[in-house]
């Protein structure tokens, strides 16, 4: 990964522990899993340890740097059909 040059004039504003515990603790359970398959009753479970604050950790040095790691910056995306009266084509019929 390479670090590019970031403009120290203008700080990206850091996130807290505090923040990071609501995120999780507010995201639906019924939510599929990522890419990675880490779904997100495991990220509540281990929210009484430290991994919030490790989690914060990294993402404030991550928003210091003003990078993210190149990974990150991928998705994988599948069209799912509302309903199948549509034509593939149209992008309208599918979320």
């Amino acid at each position: 990964m390479s670090v590019p040059p970031y403009d120290t004039h203008r700080p990206l504003a850091t996130t807290t522990v505090k923040k990071i515990r609501s995120l999780i603790k507010g995201y639906q359970s019924t939510k599929a899993s990522g890419e990675k398959g880490i779904h997100i009753l495991l990220l509540k479970a281990v929210l009484p340890g430290p991994f919030a604050h490790n989690l914060t950790t990294v993402f404030n040095i991550l928003l210091d740097l003003q990078v993210t790691p190149s990974h990150w910056n991928h998705a994988l995306v599948c069209m799912v059909p509302k309903d199948y009266s549509g034509l593939a084509t149209n992008a309208g019929p599918y979320r």
